[in-house]
């Protein structure tokens, strides 16, 4: 049941991590500072370890299973022991259907809106950015930070939007060269999608009085507010 998570975090700030390049010049100082949500291979990057983790891309799941299963694993030992990289949340939030042990199901579909209720449903959204956001929404989180959301993919203009890939070489719309790891399958972004999603997000978190505001530098997102890192570390 996902109802435990319900308001456990009222009126707190939170960051919502992406993964895009800006990821690698994001200071630690910011994302240790505030709960987190990470998603897919956040584990590749050093020396950090975000509070939540998210998953629900089928193609991403099966090409971070062994990561999952491993902290699936960790989880069952009387002390937490951490990854060779790191890398321990607190708690895991996986698509219903991939059943990894001591993971949170969480009943994904697809259409458009935005999910208050978690324990009904989360809705895709075209990024995983976007279930994190209901995530953090269902928390009671007030503010969302959000990093790394660059909104360009530049190695993948000859993709078409969602259509699946088989991944070669290096990748160089992601903060780590082996995030889209080649000989791997995995599905192109839709930004034109994921930005009617961000907006879905916008309208409900304001209406509410909450806020979600961008501090990407050189972010192609025009959705949100947006920020600098330094104002966020400083103080709130």
């Amino acid at each position: 049941m996902l109802r435990k998570f319900k308001d456990i975090h009222t009126g707190e700030i939170c960051v919502v991590i992406g993964n895009g390049p800006s990821l690698k010049d994001t200071p630690l100082e910011l994302l240790k500072k505030y709960p987190s949500f990470g998603a897919n291979k956040i584990f590749l990057l050093d020396g950090f370890t975000s509070t939540y983790y998210t998953v629900i891309d089928q193609y991403m799941i099966h090409s971070c299973t062994p990561r999952l299963m491993a902290w699936s694993s960790l989880r069952e030992l009387p002390r937490r022991t951490e990854f060779s990289t790191g890398y321990a949340p607190r708690e895991m939030f996986i698509r219903r259907g991939f059943p990894v042990p001591g993971s949170n199901q969480i009943n994904c579909v697809v259409e458009a809106g935005f999910s208050t209720d978690i324990n009904e449903c989360v809705i895709m959204g075209g990024t995983v950015t976007f279930a994190n956001l209901q995530i953090a929404y269902y928390m009671g989180f007030t503010t969302a930070l959000l990093v790394g959301v660059d909104h360009n993919y530049s190695g993948m203009t000859d993709k078409k939007p969602g259509a699946t890939f088989v991944a070669e070489g290096e990748d160089v719309d992601h903060f780590h060269v082996e995030y889209f790891e080649s000989g791997h399958i995995f599905a192109a972004p839709e930004l034109e999608g994921t930005s009617r999603s961000y907006e879905a997000a916008r309208r409900v978190w304001e209406t509410d009085g909450r806020k979600i505001i961008n501090l990407t530098p050189g972010t192609k997102l025009d959705v949100f507010e947006v920020g600098t890192y330094e104002d966020w570390i400083k103080g709130e």
